[in-house]
C-alpha cells in the first residue's frame, strides 16, 4: 500500500511563492515587484571654506561642521542652518583628521609638517568657542604621521594613531593632558610615506 500524500499545503505555499510544480499550476501568480528606485541625490549648496578642504567632522548638537583645510593650516567652522562660516581657526600645521566630542562640545585634530623626518605632529584641541584650547605633542607618544583621531564622547577619551609606530594612544579628553597609553600590537606598515619623509 502507498502511502497517501498530502498536496494541499505544498501547492498552497507554491501558490503564495508563486511556483508552479509539474502537473500543477498556481492558481494564481503575483504580479511582478518593481525594484526600488534609485535614490537620486542633489546638490542643495556649495560652501566655500579655505584651501584644499581635506576633512570634516559635525556636532550634530550643534550643527556646526568643522572642515580641516590642509593649504592654510586651519578648521572652516561652518553653521550647517545657513551655511555661513562662523569661524577660521588656525592650528599651526596643516590639518590631517578630525574628530568631534558632541557631549563637551570640543573638536580634537591631528597635524602634520610636510617633510619632517621625524613625522611631526599634534592632537590640537578646539573648544566650543572656536579657540585652540590646548596641543599634545603626539610625537612623543609614537611615530608618525597622526592620520586618524577618534573620541569616545561617553568617556570622554581621545585615541590618535602613529603611522609608523605602528599604534593608537589613548588620551585623556580634558584639554588633551592626563594620562596616555599606547596600545601596542598593529603591524608595523610597509605603505611609503605619503607626506614625503
Amino acid at each position: 500500500m502507498q502511502p497517501v500524500r498530502r498536496r494541499g499545503p505544498v501547492l498552497a505555499l507554491a501558490a503564495l511563492m508563486g511556483l508552479g510544480m509539474v502537473g500543477v499550476e498556481a492558481s494564481t501568480a503575483p504580479a511582478a515587484v518593481a525594484a526600488p528606485a534609485a535614490p537620486t541625490y542633489a546638490v542643495t549648496d556649495t560652501i566655500a571654506v579655505g584651501g584644499a578642504p581635506t576633512s570634516v567632522a559635525l556636532n550634530p548638537h550643534t550643527g556646526r561642521l568643522y572642515v580641516a583645510n590642509t593649504a592654510d593650516d586651519t578648521i572652516s567652522v561652518v553653521r550647517t542652518s545657513d551655511h555661513s562660516v562662523a569661524a577660521s581657526v588656525p592650528v599651526g600645521g596643516y590639518p590631517i583628521t578630525l574628530a568631534v566630542n558632541p557631549v563637551t562640545d570640543t573638536t580634537y585634530l591631528t597635524t602634520g609638517t610636510s617633510g619632517s623626518g621625524g613625522h611631526l605632529g599634534d592632537l590640537v584641541v578646539i573648544d566650543g568657542a572656536n579657540t585652540v584650547s590646548a596641543t599634545r605633542d603626539l610625537q612623543r607618544d609614537g611615530d608618525g604621521p597622526h592620520f586618524g583621531v577618534a573620541v569616545n564622547s561617553v568617556t570622554n577619551t581621545v585615541y590618535a594613531t602613529h603611522f609608523y609606530g605602528g599604534s593608537v594612544s589613548e588620551i585623556s579628553g580634558a584639554r588633551g593632558r592626563g594620562y596616555n597609553r599606547a596600545i601596542r600590537g598593529f603591524p608595523r606598515p610597509r605603505l611609503p610615506d605619503v607626506l614625503g619623509a
